[in-house]
């Protein structure tokens, strides 16, 4: 079963085009602990790639652990998870998905 389409858009700080030519590579994306956070998740947004924005989509075998009314999905580490892990030195999460959509321009 999959979960989704989320979207990360496109930002030189967290998502950039490296990042989502790594995030294609790896079928994961990573995550650290937010602002005003106290672990480390992966962060999106619900919905699809809006068209006029650069980022990627994707889905996931399981559902965000955490909604916003904003549309922000954020995946935590815990023991019972599947499909997400926690670095070693449990700094970063590493969710599995399936991207579907990259949009940057060449620039």
């Amino acid at each position: 079963m999959s979960f989704g389409p989320y979207h990360r858009l496109s930002n030189p700080r967290t998502q950039s085009r490296r990042t989502a030519i790594n995030q294609q590579k790896s079928s994961e994306i990573w995550g650290c602990t937010p602002k005003g956070g106290s672990q480390p998740a992966a962060q999106a947004y619900d919905g699809p790639l809006p068209p006029d924005r650069a980022g990627i989509e994707f889905l996931v075998a399981q559902p965000p652990n955490y909604t916003k009314m904003s549309g922000e999905v954020r995946w935590t580490y815990t023991a019972d998870a599947e499909h997400i892990d926690i670095s070693a030195d449990e700094d970063y999460v590493r969710l599995q998905v399936t991207i579907m959509k990259t949009r940057y321009s060449c620039r």
